[in-house]
């Protein structure tokens, strides 16, 4: 054991030290909640029912979706890890995996390409708290753990035509492709831009060499990648020829986007106040990545360094500048899914990143970027716990709700908090630990997660003589159906005096609901019958 710790630096402790301290909004509240979390929570509930129980009420209302799309492999990890833990740490558990392994393997690339460069390996650290994580999008965060996985795995074996490597890089790239598409299509952007600029690094000292290597060290690799990735292309194809956005797309103007990329938008999370901060982070960087650029032009110029010997790393910044051409071309929303570029944002850092962390720089200048870099991060981690710990704190008025509620029951949700945008899906938590179908499944609606409602077999739920789909809500129903069933429980969480559907909803809960329990926001009400 002690031969084991003396390989390690203390270098080596303090990055991990450092990995571990990132993770502290996990640790500060009994549970991590985000938007879609309580949506995760109950789908894998559902998963579990459907897989594991054939008298589950689940199968009268949900089914597996016969598409193989993405957004599948975190909800496979929940179901397992919730086989021996309970759901709270089950996704704690989640998101630490990811806290972890995707510094990991960002610092293994990089000291792939340039050994020397370990303190570097730290920038990733604010990068892997944005946005998207805190609204609960996990499979997005292990498309990007595996995109990093698989971009370390290629780098390491160029050259390597094994069926081992090859076995392995479709293994990644299944991996990736069924967490979310958009990690996927940066892999095999990174995996064939990456072969040509290390055909260029190789072979680049004359243009008979070149012409020499064309095929084994160009085409034959690029040709083998697509080629076993036919069967992911397929699937993708299939994906976006079912959901045509025609006329359906929101494009975001060229100067919002530039604001979101000069202030590091997908690092602010719980609000605007945060761009003070994100805009630190960019000023810093950019002093700094402008002076390592300027030193190594020098240095070409001056021949002292070889600009083809550095091919591969200024590869990251070729393929930020082809996602920046991309985040102009493609809109924010098609109309199926959101916050399209916010993701490409990320990216462009992440390959930015990537290239400053390779390049040669003296480590006293590393020390002092690095240092500057976490001390700017420092507010915004409390500011993750802060907010992790007050999106807790309006969960509770609704944590052991589901106690009230018979098992097999139906539950509505009437959602008026517009004080808490990040609880939209609260009403999901309470089927994470009992068999209740919930009414208010957006996963099921979207049809690119692994559950769908059996859209023709649901009855028309009424509640009263009123059909929840005639509702100003549009709570789920079928009522073409007709068979009716009446909605056992309404949930309502918040108040809006004034509004009109707020009002419309509360006559129809007095006419045909008492209450049984009341915290908070919170309001359960059982229907009469």
């Amino acid at each position: 054991m002690l031969s084991i710790l003396k390989k390690y630096t203390w270098e080596n402790y303090l990055f991990f030290a450092l990995l571990l301290l990132n993770t502290l909004p996990l640790f500060t509240s009994s549970n991590f909640v985000t938007l879609d979390g309580g949506a995760h929570a109950y789908n894998t509930n559902i998963i579990s029912g459907l897989l594991f129980d054939k008298t589950s009420v689940y199968h009268d209302y949900y089914q597996f979706n016969p598409e193989l799309v993405p957004n599948w492999f975190t909800h496979i990890l929940l179901v397992i890890f919730k086989i021996v833990l309970p759901y709270s740490l089950a996704e704690k558990l989640l998101v630490l995996l990811y806290f972890i392994l995707t510094p990991f393997f960002f610092r293994k690339t990089v000291l792939l390409m340039n050994p020397d460069n370990k303190t570097l390996t730290y920038v990733i650290l604010p990068f892997v708290h944005f946005f998207m994580l805190y609204l609960g999008f996990f499979n997005f965060c292990y498309g990007i753990l595996f995109c990093f996985a698989g971009i370390y795995y290629w780098t390491k074996t160029f050259g390597n035509n094994s069926f081992k490597k090859w076995a392995i890089m479709f293994l990644i790239g299944c991996l990736t492709y069924f967490s979310h598409i958009f990690p996927f299509v940066v892999l095999v952007m990174y995996s064939l831009s990456s072969v040509f600029f290390n055909y260029l690094r190789e072979y680049g000292s004359s243009f008979k060499s070149l012409l020499s290597a064309l095929f084994l060290a160009f085409l034959r690799p690029m040709l083998i990648l697509l080629v076993l990735f036919i069967p992911l292309f397929l699937l993708l194809k299939n994906y976006f020829d079912k959901r045509p956005t025609f006329g359906k797309e929101i494009f975001l103007t060229h100067s919002d986007l530039a604001r979101q990329v000069l202030g590091i938008k997908p690092l602010q999370v719980y609000g605007e106040q945060e761009f003070r901060f994100t805009r630190i982070i960019f000023i810093w960087f950019a002093i700094f990545a402008v002076a390592v650029g300027l030193i190594a032009l020098w240095n070409y110029i001056r021949k002292k360094w070889s600009f083809r010997a550095d091919y591969l790393k200024h590869n990251f910044v070729f393929l930020a500048a082809v996602l920046i051409c991309l985040l102009l071309r493609v809109p924010d929303d098609d109309g199926y899914g959101g916050f399209i570029s916010i993701r490409i944002i990320l990216f462009i850092w992440y390959f930015l990143m990537f290239w400053l962390a390779v390049q040669r720089i003296k480590k006293s200048i590393q020390w002092i970027f690095v240092i500057g870099l976490l001390g700017v991060q420092a507010p915004l981690l409390m500011d993750r716990v802060q907010g992790v710990k007050w999106v807790c704190s309006e969960y509770k008025n609704i944590e052991g709700i589901e106690n009230f509620i018979e098992p097999g029951s139906t539950v509505t949700q009437m959602y008026f908090d517009d004080a808490n945008w990040l609880g939209h899906h609260f009403s999901n938590y309470i089927g994470a630990k009992k068999p209740i179908v919930v009414l208010d499944n957006y996963e099921a609606s979207k049809e690119y997660f692994p559950l769908v409602w059996k859209d023709d077999y649901i009855p028309n739920m009424l509640i009263g003589k009123t059909s929840t789909f005639e509702t100003c809500l549009y709570w789920k129903s079928n009522p073409y159906n007709p068979e009716t069933k009446q909605v056992d429980y309404l949930l309502l969480i918040g108040e809006k005096p004034g509004d009109d559907c707020y009002e419309k909803t509360l006559k129809l809960i007095v006419e045909n609901a008492v209450e049984v329990y009341r915290q908070g926001k919170v309001v359960l009400y059982k229907t009469k019958k």
